[in-house]
């Protein structure tokens, strides 16, 4: 399936809602989303953050391949703007390419620009992603026994984001980065690769964070190859 050239806009859309709103959803379909442009979709009322995704994929079973390019999403308030979950660990690859991800900095709920759970393969390449609630980007092993390779987050322009401050991610080692800013968060409960390359990640006390539970290990290459200005903290990595 492919869902191209839209205008999605939540601007007359009523804050009062009681199920969740997406600009885009791909439930257990491949495909690709490309051209689109997201915005002005705010939370609800009755649900709070999580009433509100920018462009949603899940996989539930079978193996499915998204590929989400040139998109814009930008000026909402919700739970993240662009979320990718394999509900049946490894059951999703996805690719994100050359997108413009940014939320709204005035809301007073906050969001994630992308977050990506459970993936067989991730490559995030080439996206400017900035003024999110949290983190820039985000990646996380959501289940024990998983063993996730092939996560890429390559040449994008990171910005400030968590600018309303982490939750408490205690079972990621505690609530260090409360208050906080971060470009990329890698989280996770099982063994989990990741490349970490020719980003400049701008503007955040912490540019790369990584937590792990129970000495899950995560393990990270191309660290050296990124920049972080004015960032307070290139890279902190938690274990609990």
């Amino acid at each position: 399936m492919t869902v191209a050239n839209l205008m999605v806009d939540g601007s007359k859309l009523p804050t009062s809602h009681s199920i969740p709103w997406a600009g885009i959803a791909l439930i257990d379909t491949g495909g690709a989303i490309q051209h689109n442009v997201v915005e002005n979709i705010q939370s609800s009322t009755e649900m709070g953050d999580a009433s509100v995704v920018g462009i949603a994929v899940k996989s539930t079973a079978s193996p499915q391949s998204v590929l989400i390019e040139d998109n814009t999403l930008q000026n909402h308030a919700g739970f993240v703007d662009v979320n990718l979950i394999a509900q049946s660990p490894g059951s999703l690859s996805a690719a994100v390419l050359d997108n413009m991800i940014s939320g709204d900095p005035t809301a007073s709920t906050a969001q994630f620009g992308l977050t990506a759970g459970g993936l067989s393969s991730l490559s995030v390449s080439g996206n400017t992603i900035s003024g999110n609630g949290l983190a820039g980007v985000t990646i996380h092993g959501h289940a024990t026994g998983e063993n996730l390779s092939g996560n890429v987050v390559e040449g994008n322009q990171i910005g400030t984001n968590n600018l309303a401050g982490d939750p408490d991610f205690t079972s990621f080692g505690g609530d260090y980065l409360a208050g906080s800013t971060t470009g990329v968060l890698v989280a996770s409960l099982s063994p989990l690769t990741v490349t970490i390359e020719g980003n400049t990640i701008s503007s955040d006390a912490v540019a790369v964070w990584l937590g792990s539970v129970n000495g899950a290990g995560i393990i990270v290459s191309g660290l050296a190859t990124n920049a972080f200005p004015n960032s307070g903290v290139p890279e902190m990595a938690v274990t609990s």
